[in-house]
């Protein structure tokens, strides 16, 4: 399979440490740092879902 929830998760702590990287050079705001920290937090357990119902052959439906 291309995805998993398992590679989505290592994906956004990339993600994380990376504009944790970032943040500590001055490169981004922390304001932007926080908010990507909570869409992480929010989005990524729906992303996991949402691959798992479509790795086990069931219908994505997006409303």
């Amino acid at each position: 399979m291309w995805s998993s929830p398992a590679t989505i998760k290592e994906n956004a702590s990339s993600i994380k440490k990376f504009y944790t990287f970032m943040y500590e050079k001055g490169h981004v705001e922390k304001q932007a740092y926080e908010d990507m920290k909570f869409h992480l937090k929010e989005s990524v357990p729906e992303y996991c879902e949402d691959c798992q119902i479509y790795n086990d052959g069931g219908e994505y439906i997006e409303i």
